[in-house]
């Protein structure tokens, strides 16, 4: 440990220690509380509006809001792919609960005496 005190603290003295060359802080996102540092705030850059150059093709060519264009999607896909599937299933979910009310009825009916 006393290895790397000694070489922080010859890092300072020396006679090449005005030599060191040291990175300037600059601020360009706030301005430093400190007015020792106030003088190393750059501004920030500005941005430059640039003309579109195409914008005013587009106004010629008028509104084209109303024309959409739609990929085709994934959901439609599956929609055709799954549909007939999807039809066999309900006629047979609809014919098992026609079967279940026949049931009952009959049940039913057989439970009463007339």
């Amino acid at each position: 440990m006393s290895d790397l005190v000694f070489f922080f603290s010859s890092l300072n003295k020396g006679p090449n220690a005005s030599d060191i060359r040291r990175p300037k802080l600059r601020f360009r996102n706030y301005l430093p509380e400190s007015q020792e540092l106030v003088p190393n705030f750059v501004q920030p850059p500005t941005i430059e509006i640039v003309p579109d150059p195409f914008a005013s093709e587009l106004q010629k060519m008028g509104n084209m809001d109303e024309i959409t264009v739609y990929a085709p999607s994934v959901a439609l896909d599956l929609k055709t792919d799954i549909e007939p599937k999807l039809n066999i299933l309900a006629k047979r979910t609809q014919r098992a609960i026609v079967d279940l009310i026949r049931k009952r009825l009959a049940s039913s009916h057989d439970g009463e005496e007339l």
